[in-house]
């Protein structure tokens, strides 16, 4: 992959603001293409290393000096139900690199869903951070959003 090699070496110190660390996997989502130049010239990678997005959103993975980087394009961030799925979706691709890179098979059920969790709230704090920064609207208790449960009168 363009000359990144995966390894199971880690440098830890090396922490990039506004990143998650898990093991030794940086994840990180981005929600416009201009987040996506800096974040990439941040980790000194070139655009021309990811494979072109498609959809809605995507996915990258790049291995890059003994460190795995996940960058999670989904554009025109939204508090709808079909984007928060969509994010999840995503969610669950760093996740399985994860445990590819742990070489984990079969991890517990309990370890599988607190992972995804706290994957998808990390993405979700920082969508909800860039929507209300660019005057978006996010849900709130205040919000005219009903929840199916409440259109149901379950």
């Amino acid at each position: 992959m363009n000359g990144f090699t995966k390894t199971t070496n880690t440098n830890k110190d090396f922490i990039m603001k506004d990143k998650t660390l898990i093991g030794p996997i940086y994840y990180d989502i981005v929600f416009t293409k201009k987040q996506k130049r800096k974040l990439l010239k941040k980790i000194n990678i070139s655009k021309d290393q990811l494979i072109p997005s498609v959809g809605e959103a995507c996915t990258h993975i790049l291995y890059k000096d003994n460190q795995v980087f996940c960058i999670i394009e989904a554009y025109n961030p939204e508090d709808s139900p079909e984007y928060i799925s969509l994010l999840v979706h995503e969610c669950v691709h760093v996740y399985q690199e994860m445990l590819d890179w742990m070489v984990e098979k079969k991890p517990s059920c309990e370890f599988e869903a607190y992972s995804i969790q706290d994957i998808v709230l990390n993405c979700l704090r920082k969508m909800k951070q860039y929507l209300e920064k660019n005057k978006k609207i996010w849900y709130n208790s205040k919000s005219k959003h009903k929840c199916i449960a409440d259109e149901l009168d379950l």
